[in-house]
C-alpha cells in the first residue's frame, strides 16, 4: 500500500506500506487542515484508496460543522466530534452549548470534544474553562457519547473533576503529555489514552515511558493534524497519513509487530467511539 499526498508545500510524503493495512487516525482537524492550504479532498481520495480505516475530526468550536460534514457524507470512514476548546471558550455559554446540543442527532457525531482544561496558554479564565467542560460532560452523559479530554498543565484538576463522574463517562485523554502515574490515574477512572507526534521525539523520555506502561486495550494513536508532526518530520505541516511513523514508534518501544498495534486501536476505536470499520 502506498500512500502519495501532494500539496502546495515544498515535499511529497511518499511511503510503501506493504504489508500494512487499516491504519487509522483517532484525532485530527479538518478545518485547520484547509486553513494550511492542504487539498483535503485530494487527501480522503488517496486514504480511501489506499484502504486506510478511521479517521475522526475533532471539532473546536460550534462552527462551520456543515463544512466538515460535506466530507463525512462522501466518505465511510469519516467521523466528527463536535465541542468546544476550553481556549475557545467565552461568556456566552448558554447559547454555544446549545448550538453543540443541537447538532448530536446527526449519526455521523461520535464524540463530544474537544474540551478540558489548558492552563499553559493562559487564554481564558480558569472558571469559564471549568464551566464549559462540566457543560461537555453533562451532554457526554445525557446522549452516551465519549468525551475527548484536552489537558495542558491541568492535570491535577482534571482528575478531580472527572472522578466525580467515575463509571458515567467514557473517553480519552487525547495527545497525552505527563508521566505514568498520572497516566494510571486517567487509566483507573476508565479513559483511554492516545499518543501524537510528539511522544517520537527523541528526547521525550516520559512519554515512552508512558506508552511502555500502557495497556493495549487502553491505546490510541493519533497525529493532531495540521500539528506535532513525528519524528522525522518534525517542524513541518501534519497530515494523517504521518501516523505510521507513530505506530512504528510504539511497534518498536513495545517490540510488538506493527500490525498487532494496527489491529489493537482498531478495535479501541470501535469499543469506545461504537463504530465499525469497513475494511477488514
Amino acid at each position: 500500500m502506498t500512500f502519495i499526498f501532494i500539496t502546495n508545500y515544498d515535499y511529497i510524503i511518499s511511503m510503501v506500506l506493504d504489508s500494512i493495512k487499516n491504519i487509522s487516525d483517532s484525532h485530527f482537524h479538518i478545518l485547520e487542515m484547509i486553513d494550511k492550504n492542504i487539498d483535503i479532498s485530494n487527501f480522503f481520495e488517496n486514504w480511501k484508496c489506499n484502504n486506510g480505516s478511521f479517521l475522526i475530526d475533532i471539532g473546536v468550536d460550534e462552527l462551520n460543522f456543515n463544512k466538515r460534514l460535506y466530507f463525512s457524507n462522501k466518505f465511510d470512514f469519516l467521523y466528527h466530534s463536535i465541542g468546544i476548546h476550553p481556549n475557545s471558550a467565552d461568556i456566552d455559554y448558554e447559547n454555544r452549548l446549545k448550538k453543540i446540543e443541537e447538532t448530536l442527532p446527526n449519526k455521523k457525531i461520535i464524540a463530544i470534544g474537544e474540551t478540558g482544561l489548558d492552563y499553559f496558554r493562559d487564554i481564558v479564565n480558569v472558571e469559564i474553562q471549568k464551566k464549559y467542560l462540566l457543560g461537555h460532560i453533562e451532554l457526554s452523559i445525557k446522549n452516551n457519547l465519549p468525551i475527548i479530554i484536552h489537558n495542558r498543565n491541568a492535570s491535577e484538576d482534571l482528575l478531580d473533576i472527572l472522578s466525580n463522574f467515575k463509571g458515567q463517562l467514557s473517553g480519552v485523554i487525547h495527545c497525552f503529555s505527563d508521566n505514568h502515574i498520572i497516566m494510571k490515574k486517567f487509566l483507573d477512572l476508565g479513559y483511554y489514552i492516545s499518543f501524537a507526534g510528539n511522544s517520537t521525539y527523541k528526547k521525550n523520555t516520559l512519554l515512552l515511558d508512558c506508552i511502555k506502561n500502557i495497556p493495549l486495550d487502553r491505546l490510541l494513536l493519533e497525529t493532531d493534524s495540521p500539528y506535532l508532526s513525528p519524528e522525522p518530520l518534525r517542524g513541518r505541516i501534519n497530515t494523517p497519513e504521518n501516523i505510521i511513523h507513530t505506530y512504528n514508534f510504539v511497534s518498536k518501544s513495545l517490540n510488538i509487530d506493527i500490525n498487532r498495534i494496527v489491529k489493537e486501536v482498531n478495535k479501541n476505536i470501535e469499543i469506545l467511539f461504537r463504530i465499525k470499520r469497513l475494511n477488514e
